[in-house]
Formats: structure tokens, sequence, C-alpha cells
């Protein structure tokens, strides 16, 4: 046929996989954070919203106009795990600002551990939450 060889097919599948999961888990552990910290569902969803909106936009800002240190572009929550996929894949660059200057281990464990943190944050919250009845 005309596909990839089994040995291409496989590492294609192992970076699908693993994008998928890396993308997953830092999407998941940064809403989940943010939403236990409100037990208003639109507060949360706003607050998710801003949190995205906000980091993507400062830090580009901040980025672009200043000699800032380029690991700032850590804290584009926005472009984070899209930035972090297209490494994953063996693609250069993506992210945008702050991001293209790091090397793809660091982007890629940076995306890990935000969203193992905001997991590790979500459990402890709800392992100290109070319940009201």
């Amino acid at each position: 046929g005309t596909g990839p060889r089994f040995g291409e097919f496989v590492k294609l599948l192992v970076q699908i996989i693993g994008s998928g999961i890396m993308t997953g888990v830092f999407v998941a552990g940064l809403r989940l954070a943010i939403a236990t910290l409100t037990p208003r569902r639109s507060f949360a969803t706003g607050a998710i919203l801003m949190t995205l909106l906000i980091s993507t936009v400062a830090v580009q800002a901040i980025v672009e106009s200043t000699d800032s240190w380029t690991g700032l572009g850590l804290l584009n929550f926005g472009s984070l795990p899209f930035a972090a996929s297209t490494r994953l894949f063996g693609e250069d660059g993506g992210g945008g600002a702050g991001l293209n200057d790091l090397s793809d281990p660091v982007v890629i464990l940076a995306t890990l551990a935000f969203g193992l943190a905001g997991l590790a944050f979500t459990w402890w919250r709800y392992q100290t939450m109070e319940v009201d009845r």
C-alpha cells in the first residue's frame, strides 16, 4: 500500500494518543481547579474563559513588548497545550510569543505539570471541602 510503514504507524499512533492524553490532562486540570473555587457554575465558566483569555493576551503582550524571560510563555494557558501537541509530533514552534524559544521537553513537561497540579488541587479541595445540607 501507499500508507506509512508499520513502525511509522505505531509511532504516529503513540503520538496521537499521547497528545490526546496530555491535552486532556491539561484542560481537565485547569478547568476543574478553577471550578472548585466557586459553587456557582456560571462564575466558574466565566473564570475559566477569563483565565484563558487574560493569560494569553497578557503573556503575549509582556513577552513581545519587553525583553522578559521567555519562560513566561509557559503561563500562556490558551496556547500551551496546542504548542505541546505540535512539539510532540516533532513540528517546530507553535504557541506564539514566549513559547517559540523554549525547548520541546520544557513545553511538554510544563503542560503535563500544570494539568497534574490542577488535578491535585481539585482533589485537595474536594477532600477538605465542608458540605452544607
